[in-house]
């Protein structure tokens, strides 16, 4: 889908603004714009899922624009003498931003997703009283909580092991059995983890709405009523 939006949307814009004279600079950010937008727009006919892809289009054209801008605060603020630390606020910052967006892709409708903005903004209270907090979660779900903190742990921990340099040659270089090993303890992760109730692909129920703030139930997609209504005599 990627290379779709680039080679069908990305390409002809920026060829018929070039043609236009438009700086380069504005083509960049006004195309960057325009295909998140048409992603967003892709996940459903719905205003939720337009802002979902239009804030992501914002993130990268605002980090685009104050690019200088926040290489001079890493520079005054030392986080290029210590690149681990300006790493991890780097990742703490994209994974807010885009859980942020997840509230609209998950919302149903704008008033239900500016229902639960509200509500993370006015309940900061409830962090720091865990009971308030426990409380409105779903028991089931309870005690998944420290096996997902755990999980990423290890996530995290592979992804910055694989990115040192002969990651790749040492493991390769092992014994059989220690690889093979390693192989077969993933896949009994896999099925450890794996549920047994039937789930479908998330974009074939896209309009997913909530029932309530943090819960949601599968809606009918759209594309299926529109296939009754076509299909019924």
């Amino acid at each position: 889908m990627t290379s779709w939006f680039r080679d069908y949307l990305y390409y002809p814009l920026a060829i018929a603004l070039g043609r236009n004279q438009v700086p380069p600079a504005l083509s960049t950010w006004f195309n960057t714009m325009i295909v998140f937008l048409v992603c967003g727009l892709w996940h459903g006919a719905s205003w939720t899922f337009v802002v979902f892809g239009g804030l992501h289009g914002f993130y990268i054209v605002f980090g685009l624009i104050t690019r200088s801008l926040r290489g001079r605060l890493t520079e005054w603020f030392g986080l290029t003498r210590n690149p681990s630390l300006h790493r991890m606020l780097q990742v703490v910052c994209t994974f807010l931003l885009v859980s942020f967006t997840k509230i609209f892709f998950r919302a149903g409708t704008m008033s239900k997703a500016w229902l639960i903005c509200r509500e993370c903004l006015h309940r900061w209270g409830d962090l720091f009283h865990p009971s308030v907090l426990l409380s409105q979660l779903d028991p089931a779900l309870l005690a998944w909580v420290p096996l997902s903190f755990a999980g990423v742990a290890v996530m995290l921990a592979l992804e910055s092991w694989r990115a040192r340099p002969g990651t790749a040659a040492s493991f390769n270089g092992r014994p059989w059995w220690f690889r093979w090993g390693f192989y077969y303890a993933l896949t009994a992760v896999l099925f450890f983890l794996h549920t047994a109730e039937p789930a479908q692909f998330i974009y074939f129920h896209p309009t997913s709405e909530p029932t309530e703030v943090g819960r949601c139930e599968p809606a009918e997609p759209v594309w299926t009523k529109a296939a009754a209504a076509i299909i019924a005599p």
